[in-house]
């Protein structure tokens, strides 16, 4: 999602002579290719550590549309904050994934994870994404991998309605710092 942020960019532009885009207009515009994009990482990624790799997991079919669910749920997040701070956004996405490596028990049990990390690990997607991988592999308890779909649902409308209410305001913000950048 990053490199597509760099290499794609998520602004488009109208062509001389047409009116210029609605900021929801421009929003829009180029999701749909991420998620597209990101879609087809999480089907190769799944199928690959499922065939390649011979990785266990109980429901294997879930394994493959869970993964393309959180894929959906993360571009939606890193491309609402490449669009609305362009290079900053992807900064700020960075910081927030490193963040959510250490915070999300990933690596180690949460409980062994210094007290910041255990205190906002629940509020990061991460966790519900790695939690929900969980119950996919060794065994559903479906209660909570709803809940961690509807976690992840939540944040991905939250992040799609701070995009669409906050395009033009985020355009406004970093049109000056882009303008020094160029």
């Amino acid at each position: 999602g990053y490199m597509l942020s760099i290499l794609l960019g998520t602004e488009v532009h109208a062509e001389e002579g047409e009116e210029e885009y609605k900021h929801y207009e421009v929003y829009f515009g180029r999701m749909p290719l991420f998620i597209l994009i990101g879609v087809f990482q999480a089907v190769v990624a799944s199928l690959g550590a499922l065939h390649i790799l011979k990785v266990y997991a109980v429901h294997p079919v879930m394994l493959v549309f869970y993964t393309v669910f959180v894929s959906i749920v993360f571009m939606v997040i890193i491309y609402t904050l490449t669009s609305l701070f362009g290079h900053g956004g992807i900064v700020m996405g960075i910081i927030l994934l490193v963040i959510q490596v250490a915070a999300s028990s990933a690596n180690f049990p949460i409980e062994v994870n210094p007290r910041m990390f255990q205190v906002i690990s629940p509020y990061l997607p991460f966790t519900y994404a790695i939690n929900g991988m969980r119950q996919i592999m060794a065994g559903i308890v479906y209660s909570i991998l709803f809940k961690d779909i509807a976690i992840l649902s939540i944040y991905m409308v939250i992040f799609l309605v701070i995009g669409i209410t906050c395009k033009s305001a985020g355009n406004k913000l970093i049109k000056p710092f882009v303008d020094k950048l160029k």
